[in-house]
């Protein structure tokens, strides 16, 4: 999370992915969601990996704004970060996503 944007990866999941973009150099897609400030939520094609890094345990319902990015981790709805000023958003679980 930075005041720019947001992303999040997921470990396991059990969502349908839809076919890849395949731009160049994607070689994961389906586990990472991102929502830059101004733009919608998508579905991200990466390289790298977010969980092999080392970050800071969220606890659940306690919002974290950062810029007009605000982020919230529910043990139902599982992580919302939604941009403050236009109201696009994701949403991701095991279960779904949803991005707008």
């Amino acid at each position: 999370m930075s005041p720019t944007g947001a992303a999040c990866d997921i470990r396991t999941y059990h969502y349908l992915v839809p076919p890849e973009p395949n731009p160049i150099g994607c070689q994961l897609y389906g586990d990472r969601l991102q929502l830059d400030a101004g733009g919608p939520g998508s579905l991200a094609c990466h390289a790298d990996s977010l969980l092999a890094q080392p970050l800071r345990t969220q606890a659940y319902d306690r919002p974290v704004s950062l810029g007009q990015i605000t982020c919230e981790i529910s043990e139902q709805a599982g992580v919302t970060c939604r941009d403050t000023v236009t109201s696009h958003f994701f949403r991701l679980s095991q279960q779904s996503y949803d991005v707008a």
